[in-house]
């Protein structure tokens, strides 16, 4: 694991921010260190706490281009499988699933083996 951490790369950030001349480009030395950071944290702390925007690093490369879709986002949403079984054994109470998109987190406590299935079967299409 790298020795790099946020806080430094924080404080060179604040460096640069206070020495540029006017609306001067991150340096690419700059990109390097958070390239190392986004391959160790996550990128939502990352990016905020350097002040970069989502753009800035997808123009970088450093993630991924998001598909625009025109669709309306109801058409959008997948039903996941409510029905439970009648009978549970003892360790799927200690089952979940946790999904995040950005800010958004989604927790199925004690799914079925049906709602794992198809919450696999959909990661994977």
């Amino acid at each position: 694991m790298s020795n790099l951490t946020i806080e430094q790369v924080e404080k060179d950030f604040a460096h640069w921010r206070s020495h540029k001349n006017g609306h001067e480009k991150i340096p690419e030395r700059l990109w390097a260190k958070v390239a190392i950071l986004l391959s160790f944290h996550h990128h939502t702390q990352v990016l905020r706490r350097l002040g970069i925007t989502n753009g800035q690093a997808r123009n970088k490369k450093l993630l991924p281009r998001v598909a625009v879709s025109h669709e309306p986002l109801v058409n959008s949403l997948i039903k996941i499988p409510t029905e439970q079984p009648l009978s549970h054994d003892s360790t799927s109470n200690l089952a979940s699933i946790m999904i995040e998109r950005g800010e958004t987190h989604l927790t199925l406590k004690s799914p079925s083996n049906e709602q794992f299935q198809f919450i696999i079967n959909q990661l994977f299409k």
